[in-house]
Order: structure tokens, then C-alpha cells, then sequence
């Protein structure tokens, strides 16, 4: 008899190096991901005038938003460059993890304070946040045919298969924030798309609206503890 014929799985690929159907390794390598982990895409969707501006965004296990999840983690996201030319834009190591964010452009200015996307998740244990991300966008709006329109900004992040988000936090900063966002989360990769290349559909989605009427910082409870 012959040996068995392998083969690699959906979202896995063979090591480097090894024999044919021997080793397989996840597909996506160089940002350390599974192909079960989700991503979190954060985006307005009403007309921002002055930019988008947010200071924080906190995950929790729980729905009273007590029990607080990290972002810097390896099986979250250990984005790894061999050369730091190879890094995709607006792309932002979070914390000395390495933990990553994506953003649509951050507004360029010469203050003396960074405002790039790192400031989203650099103040995970202060209550109240201070150190902003802007958008690059002024007139964001999610309107294509809108004057001026330079379209939504949005914010992408990492969770690990193994973390249940039942809330999640977004603090804003005032004259600067919107009143209407929608969080989708769907596979880092599957048939077709990737992360880092077509993002994969929505797999779940939920829409907050009236966020102005609230204080400074937002909670939103997730449908059914995996969002």
C-alpha cells in the first residue's frame, strides 16, 4: 500500500519546506491570525462635518461591561513584519504586543501629540481617555454622491475565536463625534477574501443611533454574547 494522500484545510497552507500533504501552516502568517478569528469594523454612518475623532475602544466578556477583555494578545492579533516596507497601509501596532488596528487614513497634522489609529487602544485602564485618533477625513460622509464627500472613515480591529465580546465601549470626543455607527464583524478569512486583501462579508451586524444623548462614552450590548 501507499502512504495516505493529505491535503491541507480550508485557510491553511503547506509549511515551507516540508514534504507535499505533510505540515500545513494558517494561510494568513503574517499577521499571525486563524482563520476563525474575527474582525470588528467600526463605521459611521451619519455626515461628520469636523472629522471623526475617538479616543478609546474597550471590549468586555460581559454584558454590564465589567469584565474587561485585552487586545494584546498573540492569538488576537501578532502582526509580524521581516521588513517593515511589507506593511500594509494604515495599518498601527497597538501596545509592545504588536496588537493591530486599521483605520482609513489619519488626518496630518504636526501636533506634538501622535493622533494616528495606535491612540484607539493605548488607555485600556484609564476611565476616562484622552489621547485621540482623527480621521483623515473632514467631510466624512458615508453618502458617495454627498458634496465633497471623502466617505466613511472606519475602524478594524482583531478578536480571537476564543474571546465572546458581549459589549463593546467607544468614547468620543465631543463636537467630534457621530450619532449613528454600525458594527460588523465577520471572519478574518474565508473563500475568496481576506484581512489583507477583499474583506470577508459581514457575518453579523448592528447599528446605534442617538449616541449625542449619551455621555462621553457609549456601550453597546451585542444580541447574543458574540459579536
Amino acid at each position: 500500500g501507499a502512504a495516505p494522500t493529505c491535503q491541507c484545510g480550508e485557510g491553511y497552507i503547506a509549511a515551507p519546506g516540508s514534504a507535499p500533504g505533510t505540515s500545513c501552516v494558517v494561510a494568513n502568517t503574517q499577521y499571525g491570525l486563524h482563520p476563525k478569528d474575527s474582525y470588528f469594523r467600526l463605521t459611521h454612518a451619519d455626515r461628520l462635518d469636523y472629522g471623526w475623532r475617538v479616543s478609546e475602544i474597550k471590549i468586555f466578556s460581559d454584558s454590564e461591561c465589567a469584565e474587561q477583555l485585552e487586545y494584546a494578545s498573540p492569538e488576537v492579533c501578532a502582526a509580524v513584519y521581516a521588513d517593515e516596507a511589507t506593511r500594509p497601509p494604515e495599518t498601527h501596532d497597538v501596545g509592545e504586543t504588536g496588537c493591530m488596528v486599521k483605520v482609513r487614513g489619519t488626518y496630518p497634522t504636526d501636533a506634538a501629540t501622535p493622533v494616528d489609529a495606535s491612540r484607539i487602544f493605548d488607555e485600556q485602564a484609564v476611565a476616562e481617555p484622552e489621547l485621540e485618533w482623527w480621521s483623515e477625513c473632514l467631510n466624512c460622509n458615508p453618502d458617495p454622491e454627498g458634496l465633497n464627500s471623502m466617505g466613511p472613515a472606519y475602524i478594524e480591529w482583531f478578536v480571537a475565536t476564543a474571546q465572546r465580546v458581549q459589549c463593546v465601549q467607544l468614547f468620543q470626543m465631543t463636537n467630534h463625534a457621530s450619532n449613528d455607527v454600525v458594527l460588523d464583524m465577520g471572519p478574518v478569512m474565508g473563500p475568496g477574501c481576506s484581512y489583507d486583501g477583499t474583506l470577508c462579508p459581514a457575518t453579523k451586524s448592528w447599528r446605534y443611533r442617538d449616541l449625542r444623548s449619551l455621555p462621553t462614552y457609549t456601550s453597546y450590548e451585542t444580541a447574543d454574547g458574540k459579536s
